[in-house]
């Protein structure tokens, strides 16, 4: 079965238009400061089967462009639970976001950092064994690295 990612994207986000002031364009909803990236990913039995949420604001640096699913199970404590089925993820991860988009897209100071910060302990610890130069041989990795470090100076990546 073939989606069409675009009508997918408006139909279950087309409330970021509307409610919020963004453009859409090939996957991205966007506004003057921030972007969303929406992409269908994975594949089940030869099917698109997940979809993934990028948030990014544009006065930070690329390297902080973040999953939602991060910002949702570490800012805000909830867990999502995708399955198979590319529509019921759409359903699931749309209504997610619309139900937190108010203080994802206002108060990332509440968010940004910590979940960066968890994020990256996530994957040294999971992909990396806790080796960091193996990790920080990513550029960006090293970015977000360096990020997190210019903002928190005491910042430990092996602690998390």
């Amino acid at each position: 079965m073939n989606f069409d990612t675009d009508s997918l994207n408006r139909q279950y986000f087309g409330f970021l238009e509307n409610e919020y002031g963004f453009k859409y364009s090939k996957g991205v909803f966007s506004t003057q400061d921030i972007e969303i990236q929406i992409s269908a990913t994975g594949f089940t039995s030869g099917v698109l089967s997940s979809v993934e949420i990028y948030v990014w604001f544009k006065e930070e640096p690329p390297c902080t462009r973040i999953l939602f699913e991060w910002i949702l199970m570490h800012y805000i404590d909830a867990h999502l639970y995708l399955d198979d089925s590319l529509l019921r993820n759409y359903q699931r991860l749309s209504s997610a976001f619309r139900e937190h988009a108010s203080k994802v897209l206002s108060h990332r100071e509440e968010w940004l950092l910590s979940s960066m910060k968890i994020h990256f302990g996530w994957m040294l610890n999971h992909f990396y064994k806790g080796n960091l130069q193996a990790l920080l041989m990513t550029k960006n990795i090293s970015d977000m690295y360096e990020y997190i470090k210019s903002k928190d100076n005491n910042w430990n990546a092996a602690s998390h």
